[in-house]
């Protein structure tokens, strides 16, 4: 009777489908084209390649490709589901978990904000009872007004309710660019653990099902759910049998959003992060961790942490020290007042570091630190660029 029950409650699930984990492309079913990339993979028939594809290409002037391929591909994003189209006037493209949005105002290529935008046009009760999303929720900081950096830091403590979800987010390529904030706590919804970020659910699974990863972890297709909705117009919602270069702008099939609110392009920006670049130098100095000081009061911060090099050596910081890239024990941050001490932990390791706060820089949240690259190395190879770490400020010498 057990089993009959599990059998019975896998294809329940299986029917609503909240997502597979997206495998690599196979090249008998994707291939390149001038600019892009053609892929048959998510067509919605069963023709296989034979029901034609979406392409993802760089063509007028909007760089949808080069932004896909940097935030990780078909693992972060899955396959487009999509032609393109214009939403509210903005140029757009569905994948499976995502909508790529171009906006003209940055000169940038931005990830909707989907399910904040659900929320808004009232679909948070379908969203639970048709897909069981969790409904969006605040902290209980969140009664008093908050800086964006304050609300960032409770919204990333939800996360470490799921270990498994918490890993499945910081090891994502430019996770905060892909997810977004946390808009729910970790929620039990029986089969699963869910919780809800700006632009994604990610699940995590109390039983083995083969669309999870080797932590049970599997993310929501929201371009999918979209098209449920029927939020995106159904001309380019058909796939094309073979490439062919995507139309003007002006002339692409156009939807708009109900009671005027914008699907992206005009959120604020705090709430959008531009994909984080990764630095090629390869060197690793050998260097020294020095005993860790005790922990002290004071705000902890969860974020990202970058690292400067060359370019700065030798150059006066904000305390009037020269700059020295070999020293382990410097870093800059905006959070936190010269001279502190903080204590920089990587998510996905646990190793740390303590570091004085020595300089400024030109950055925002959620990069929290920017270390010397002798720091950054204690915690991963300089070429990662960006690692997600948590900051807290310690007694120093």
């Amino acid at each position: 009777m057990r089993r009959a029950f599990t059998t019975c409650l896998v294809g329940l699930f299986l029917t609503l489908a909240p997502l597979p984990t997206i495998a690599s492309a196979d090249p008998a079913l994707d291939y390149g084209v001038p600019g892009g990339h053609f892929f048959t993979q998510a067509n919605g028939t069963s023709l296989g390649a034979r029901g034609g594809g979406f392409a993802i290409t760089d063509s007028n002037d909007v760089p949808f490709w080069t932004f896909f391929s940097q935030s990780g591909g078909v693992d972060s994003l899955g396959y487009p589901v999509s032609q393109r189209f214009l939403w509210d006037g903005y140029v757009c493209q569905a994948t499976q978990r995502a909508i790529l949005q171009w906006n003209p105002a940055t000169h940038q290529v931005q990830l909707a904000n989907i399910f904040d935008y659900l929320s808004q046009i009232g679909k948070d009760d379908w969203l639970y009872s048709a897909h069981l999303a969790p409904k969006p929720d605040r902290a209980p900081q969140e009664a008093q007004p908050l800086s964006f950096l304050m609300l960032a830091h409770y919204r990333f403590a939800w996360l470490y309710a799921d270990p498994s979800i918490f890993h499945r987010y910081f090891s994502t390529k430019d996770y905060y660019t892909v997810f977004g904030l946390p808009t729910s706590p970790v929620v039990d919804l029986g089969p699963y653990y869910a919780e809800r970020f700006q632009r994604v659910v990610l699940y995590h699974w109390k039983f083995h099902v083969s669309w999870a990863d080797d932590r049970g972890t599997s993310v929501g297709l929201e371009g999918d759910l979209l098209k449920e909705l029927g939020l995106i117009p159904a001309a380019a919602t058909r796939p094309k049998v073979t490439p062919v270069p995507d139309p003007p702008n002006t002339a692409l099939p156009a939807t708009s959003s109900p009671q005027s609110i914008q699907l992206l392009a005009a959120s604020p920006p705090h709430q959008t992060v531009a994909p984080a670049s990764t630095i090629q130098t390869k060197l690793d100095p050998s260097t020294r961790q020095p005993p860790a000081p005790p922990t002290v009061g004071g705000v902890v911060l969860v974020g990202v942490s970058t690292w400067y090099g060359g370019d700065f050596q030798g150059r006066h910081m904000s305390d009037g020290r020269p700059y020295d890239m070999w020293n382990p024990r410097t870093a800059a941050s905006n959070a936190y007042p010269l001279g502190t001490w903080i204590r920089v932990t990587r998510l996905t390791t646990g190793r740390s570091i303590d570091v004085e706060v020595t300089d400024r820089g030109a950055f925002t949240y959620p990069n929290v630190a920017d270390l010397s690259y002798a720091a950054f190395s204690e915690l991963a190879d300089p070429s990662t660029g960006v690692i997600g770490v948590r900051v807290e400020p310690v007694s120093g010498e």
